[in-house]
């Protein structure tokens, strides 16, 4: 079974479980779920082809195949699973308001995943990734997961 396979299916199982049995679901939680979900599963990508997962995160080739990096990918990654399976926790002790502080400060991946790229990686990632984790982190800045943004807004 390929690695985005087992990913997909993973992803499909933590949804699930996290749809059916908690009582507090709301539609406006669907995002905070899915991006915990794609998350905590995506982190286990490098565990199977670490050179594949440097070339998704946006990697110049050179970078993505140095086998020096691979430790490198995977244990960073293991910090992604840590938060998805986080965020999945919380959702599950109905702490919704912390929730939306991760996903706020995340925002800082969002930044440094730019730089980084803007240096190493492919033409076009950095701001890929900026836009991708920076919608990750505006779920909690605008109090989407519990009604209630963690940094005063009144959007909702």
């Amino acid at each position: 079974m390929a690695t985005g396979e087992i990913a997909h299916l993973l992803s499909g199982a933590i949804i699930t479980l996290a749809f059916s049995h908690f009582e507090h679901f709301e539609n406006r939680h669907i995002p905070s779920i899915l991006v915990a979900a794609l998350t905590a599963t995506g982190g286990t990508w490098p565990v199977f082809s670490a050179s594949s997962a440097l070339t998704k995160f946006g990697f110049q080739p050179s970078i993505a195949a140095a086998k020096p990096a691979f430790p490198v990918i995977t244990v960073f990654s293991a910090r992604d699973t840590t938060i998805g399976l986080s965020v999945l926790a919380l959702y599950a002790a109905k702490h919704l308001e912390a929730i939306d502080i991760i996903w706020s400060v995340v925002g800082y991946i969002a930044f440094m995943d730019a730089w980084v790229l803007s240096q190493h990686g492919r033409p076009g990632q950095a701001m890929f990734r900026f836009v991708a984790v920076g919608l990750s982190a505006m779920i909690g800045i605008v109090g989407l997961t519990s009604g209630v943004s963690p940094v005063g807004l009144k959007v909702l």
